[in-house]
């Protein structure tokens, strides 16, 4: 029996040893394309490769096959610096795609760290490195086909610079059934989703990634999702308008100096959730009307 569990284990080290693991996604040109994605490489349980742009949506993936049979991932935004245990293909279905958090757009010189046995990864980069931003969104859903983000008849987000809140103009069709439905970028990236049921009576907190939204509405409606505190509706703009925490209280006109420089600083995680005392890592410092990123 020992000299069985010996050879077993012996068996999965030359697995283990045989596998190619790369970083695969939308970040390569052509995207999702193996011969174009980035390969892992070292010793033992630490893997690492340097990407000079990342961008959102990516996979690790044993590619030694040329297939998708061994693939890792995660339904959780993932942080810069922060070790995320993936979840791994189980029984024919694919796990989640690898997302940043907030509002994380790219990370130039992004070093990916994966360790194949306990299935952890890791991704570091410079925080100047790190690229912020309000993405390209379109709604797709059932009502359109599921079209393509940018495609077919998906239809483009208006993004209001001043409020944070993108609004767009859909036809839901009369049909019985709930249309179910996204926001996405091109490339099925920036995923918002949350699998709850939007409507035009109050705002739903949706999330990064998910399963699809979904509504009982008809005809034309107007969505508003308000990307500051991930609120949407398809009623009054009003009811995702953000606190003065999140987004300045949708206040316009000048703030003069004095009031930014007595202002006490106010810090945010990435995902735009208030911390009394931050502790190490990345967040946004709100001064007044002014934000920038520290690094503790």
């Amino acid at each position: 029996m020992k000299r069985i569990s010996l050879l077993l284990a012996g068996a999965a080290i030359a697995l283990s040893a045989s596998a190619q693991w790369a970083v695969v996604g939308a970040y390569s040109d052509p995207s999702w394309n193996f011969e174009a994605s980035a390969i892992l490489s070292g010793t033992g349980d630490k893997l690492s490769c340097t990407i000079d742009k990342l961008t959102g949506d990516f996979k690790i993936v044993d590619i030694t096959n040329n297939n998708w049979d061994i693939q890792y991932g995660t339904a959780t935004p993932v942080e810069i610096g922060e070790t995320y245990v993936l979840d791994g293909k189980n029984g024919g279905a694919d796990p989640a795609n690898i997302k940043f958090a907030g509002l994380i757009q790219e990370v130039n010189f992004a070093t990916v760290t994966f360790n194949p046995t306990t299935f952890e990864m890791t991704i570091t980069a410079e925080a100047d490195d790190v690229v912020y931003g309000y993405p390209t969104l379109y709604f797709t859903g059932s009502n359109v086909s599921w079209s393509a983000p940018g495609e077919g008849a998906s239809v483009k987000c208006e993004f209001n610079e001043s409020t944070k809140i993108y609004t767009v103009k859909v036809d839901l069709g009369e049909g019985e059934e709930n249309v179910e439905f996204k926001l996405a970028g091109p490339g099925w990236s920036n995923e918002i989703a949350g699998g709850v049921e939007i409507t035009a009576d109050e705002a739903a907190v949706v999330t990064n990634g998910g399963d699809n939204l979904f509504t009982a509405l008809k005809g034309e409606q107007t969505l508003s999702f308000n990307i500051s505190n991930m609120k949407m509706t398809f009623g009054d703009p009003s009811l995702v308008e953000g606190s003065e925490d999140d987004n300045n209280g949708g206040e316009t006109g000048a703030v003069s100096t004095v009031d930014v420089e007595n202002a006490a600083p106010v810090y945010f995680t990435l995902q735009g959730v208030k911390v009394a005392n931050p502790d190490k890592g990345i967040y946004i410092v709100k001064t007044g009307n002014k934000a920038a990123k520290v690094v503790f």
